[in-house]
């Protein structure tokens, strides 16, 4: 019955790319029952006309197909005949053409010449710098908006932190932004509520300790669901207690200041309206992490975290800092929000790739 069901759908598929090509998009209005919608029919063409049948797998369902369409022919034999040998179901297959998307992204991407620092934006600088030594003056940032490497051996130019080294590395960029922040200055990190890579590590609560220990005052911590199902595969013995893992598909963003809470508003503009600061100060934020990330970049967080964060966390005009530029996401928020910016990362590409985005929102060539 598997096997009729899946020629079915290729048979719909076929008849209305052919009805489509000679008749056009209302060939497939007339077909629209209670089991097709209109939209679902419309898709059935395109995986037909993109996938063609010499490409097709008799054994690898037509959802799989649907997955590759969009990708070149060869391309499409690659993914398709991981499905075959391997039978890995759609799920996976998703995860695995994403990742493969962003690394050709990122092969672009280090090809591309960086923009002159002319073009960014007034009052940004993004330079290639450790975030373990900034080089910028004590005392002169006010909020820093961070998401660090987790050490979970992700490819970034310059290498992952290694899982046993994470904590002191932690400890050690804190203590930096700490020597560079403002009295009152604030800071808010990024990190999963625990990791299992290199053992099963406390990520968070490491976190923590290590901005405490680097001088930060603990101020409040902010749980932000991703909707990132894939984090729950892995759940240990299945049906029973002998070696059950808990997974909580969540990240968290922990916030601390440098001296009192509390900063004086006097002379100072911010755009934190009513409803958002309602929202926003309920600890639980909803919104799914990043799915296509600028230039493919590893690890890239979605605009609205930063954006939240800067909103609600700092006035206009205010410096803010990010360690770990990336792709730079945090950038493009605050420049949107009329904040200065200063980042750093490691890797030149990386640099790179953050000042063609930033140039792109300056509305420069």
């Amino acid at each position: 019955m598997i096997e009729v069901g899946r020629r079915i759908q290729w048979w719909i598929a076929d008849a209305l790319a052919f009805g489509e090509a000679a008749y056009g998009e209302r060939y497939a209005q007339v077909l629209e029952t209670d089991a097709y919608t209109y939209d679902s029919l419309r898709n059935l063409a395109w995986v037909s006309r993109s996938v063609a049948p010499s490409r097709r797998r008799d054994t690898v369902p037509f959802s799989h197909h649907a997955e590759v369409a969009a990708l070149e022919p060869d391309e499409q034999d690659m993914f398709l005949a991981q499905c075959e040998e391997e039978g890995i179901n759609r799920h996976e297959l998703r995860e695995r053409v994403q990742q493969y998307r962003r690394g050709r992204a990122r092969e672009l991407a280090l090809a591309a010449p960086a923009p002159p620092d002319v073009l960014l934006p007034a009052d940004v600088r993004v330079e290639v710098a450790d975030a373990r030594c900034l080089p910028l003056e004590d005392g002169t940032v006010d909020l820093t908006v961070a998401s660090p490497p987790y050490a979970l051996d992700v490819a970034y130019e310059g290498g992952d932190v290694a899982p046993d080294a994470w904590p002191s590395f932690m400890r050690a960029w804190l203590e930096e932004a700490y020597r560079v922040t403002a009295e009152g200055g604030r800071l808010a990190v990024n990190v999963p509520v625990d990791t299992t890579k290199g053992g099963y590590r406390p990520t968070y609560a490491q976190a923590v300790d290590a901005a405490i220990d680097a001088g930060w005052a603990y101020q409040s911590t902010i749980v932000w669901d991703e909707e990132n199902v894939s984090k729950s595969t892995a759940r240990g013995s299945v049906d029973s207690p002998q070696a059950v893992r808990v997974v909580a598909p969540v990240e968290m963003v922990a916030v601390f200041s440098k001296g009192p809470w509390r900063r004086d508003p006097t002379g100072r503009t911010w755009d934190l309206a009513h409803d958002e600061w309602v929202e926003w100060t309920n600890g639980l934020w909803r919104f799914p992490g990043e799915s296509a990330p600028w230039e493919g970049f590893e690890g890239a967080v979605p605009l609205e975290l930063p954006r939240r964060l800067i909103k609600l966390l700092s006035f206009h005009d205010d410096l803010v800092l990010d360690p770990f530029v990336g792709s730079g996401t945090t950038a493009v928020a605050a420049v949107r929000l009329g904040r200065r910016f200063v980042g750093f990362d490691i890797g030149p590409s990386q640099v790179d790739s953050a000042k063609r985005r930033l140039a792109l929102v300056s509305g420069r060539p």
